[in-house]
């Protein structure tokens, strides 16, 4: 089975001043079954982001692959699961009236905050 999917979100934190980000994201998941109710699956997405604070504005673009396991409850309603991701994340930074400088970072990411936890409705 492979599913496509699609997010937005809103992400808003405050150290010493507040930054926005709107996002947006697309996926797709193939799914491998291990019985009738449950499976594994890997799932490819690409994210991007835009916001700022009130002294620069942010871009993020991302690519990240990760594992995970679902059981349905019914039949349209899953349960899921999973940890990690291998992946590539790059952020631009332009201060107001300055230059901009981009951070890239890649590879595996097993830290504590991979770890998810959700449900999806499947319409088929």
């Amino acid at each position: 089975r492979l599913s496509i999917g699609g997010s937005v979100g809103f992400s808003s934190q405050k150290f010493t001043e507040t930054t926005n980000m709107f996002l947006l994201g697309v996926n797709a998941r193939k799914h491998f079954s291990l019985a009738e109710t449950v499976a594994w699956f890997i799932q490819g997405g690409i994210n991007f982001g835009v916001g700022g604070d009130d002294n620069s504005s942010i871009t993020s673009l991302g690519i990240a692959f990760r594992p995970g396991i679902l059981v349905f409850i019914t039949p349209k309603i899953g349960l899921e699961s999973g940890f990690g991701s291998l992946g590539y994340q790059a952020y631009s930074v332009k201060p107001d009236g300055g230059s901009t400088s981009t951070t890239s970072t890649y590879g595996l990411n097993l830290n504590s905050n991979t770890l998810f936890f959700g449900f999806r409705y499947y319409f088929n």
